[in-house]
């Protein structure tokens, strides 16, 4: 177990403390304040994820209540450009499914990984079927949103995504918003 700043440093030799020039945050209080609070953002969204009930393995489950649940939120992190060819047309058939049970059920999609970079719109010819599949999703009422905080890490303006997806501040903390308001948390795996 790693209980100080000395043995992260040793641990993983990349990693440097809160404030450390090399993050860019200068050593005065009002930047240390700064980070501060998003590390607070950050402990929250956690936390949200850790102790939420409300989860569920698999649509199946869902569709075995006699109630609906608050809402459903789709997780989708892949280290792949190409993932949103098999996870939506997944998503949909979901979509599809809950909707058939539960017609005015809210649901929500949440990309955080390279495969959101499928809905730039610089991606628009290689990706003309994603997107137009995420597109009818929105249509349909779905919710669709991608982490800016990961195209601005990756160089990438979040002005660049289509204007069909809600680009939000942070995946994570999405995610962690819809679980505290009682969605159902799936995390979309390649079948």
């Amino acid at each position: 177990m790693i209980t100080s700043y000395r043995g992260l440093h040793h641990r993983y030799p990349g990693f440097r403390r809160l404030g450390a020039p090399a993050l860019g945050v200068g050593s005065d209080s009002g930047n240390m304040g700064h980070m501060a609070r998003l590390l607070t953002a950050l402990f929250v969204s956690l936390m949200a994820f850790s102790t939420n009930a409300a989860s569920a393995d698999s649509v199946d489950e869902i569709l075995a209540r006699e109630t609906p649940p608050p809402g459903v939120v789709f997780d989708v992190d892949e280290w792949d450009h190409d993932a949103l060819e098999w996870a939506v047309p997944l998503i949909r058939d979901y979509v599809n499914r809950l909707r058939a049970r539960f017609p005015e059920l809210p649901i929500a999609v949440v990309s955080h990984g390279e495969e959101e970079f499928a809905l730039m719109k610089n991606a628009q010819k290689q990706y003309q079927a994603v997107q137009h599949e995420v597109e009818e999703l929105v249509n349909d009422q779905v919710e669709v949103h991608v982490c800016a905080g990961h195209a601005i890490m990756s160089g990438v303006s979040e002005q660049g995504f289509v204007e069909f997806v809600e680009p939000v501040p942070a995946g994570v903390q999405t995610i962690a918003e819809y679980r505290n308001r009682g969605f159902v948390y799936i995390v979309v795996d390649k079948p």
